[in-house]
């Protein structure tokens, strides 16, 4: 019993510097990760955001407040994201009141900065350059996809 015993834990001895490898956090071959990385953000907390335009093209990379020169246009409700995975842009509904008469309007990720809120978690969604009359003549976003084509054979 004693050789039985004596040599179970000698097994685990020799095993357990295996399983103690040194680990970064990510496994290389694991899809999943287990914490967000500075800068990221969620959808979550993208989603009802409202949406900012300002005349100027320079924006302030921190700000306390939103400036009395912004104007708020809309709120985002949803994301485009190409066939890869990445972001093309984001949706957001503007005009309307109370939700009756709005319309859907995409912009290109490229368009849109994300500005930290000094002091608090929180952030502003900014679309610099963009006037309201560009907003309101810019095209609605087909929310339907658009029909592939009938090939005859």
């Amino acid at each position: 019993m004693k050789r039985l015993l004596l040599g179970l834990l000698m097994g685990m001895l020799v095993v357990t510097p295996v399983f103690a490898e040194e680990n970064d956090g990510e496994n290389k071959a694991s899809p999943f990760f287990m914490h967000k990385e500075r800068g990221d953000l969620l959808a979550s907390n993208l989603m009802d955001k409202p949406v900012y335009i300002t005349e100027g093209e320079r924006v302030p990379e921190r700000v306390t407040e939103a400036p009395e020169d912004w104007e708020n246009v809309g709120n985002i409700t949803d994301f485009v994201l190409t066939g890869d995975g990445t972001v093309r842009g984001l949706v957001f509904d503007v005009g309307g009141f109370l939700g009756i008469g709005t319309r859907a309007v995409a912009v290109s990720k490229k368009a849109v900065k994300i500005l930290d809120i000094e002091e608090v978690d929180d952030f502003f969604v900014v679309l610099p350059g963009i006037t309201r009359e560009a907003i309101e003549a810019a095209p609605e976003f087909e929310l339907q996809p658009t029909p592939l084509p009938v090939r005859r054979f």
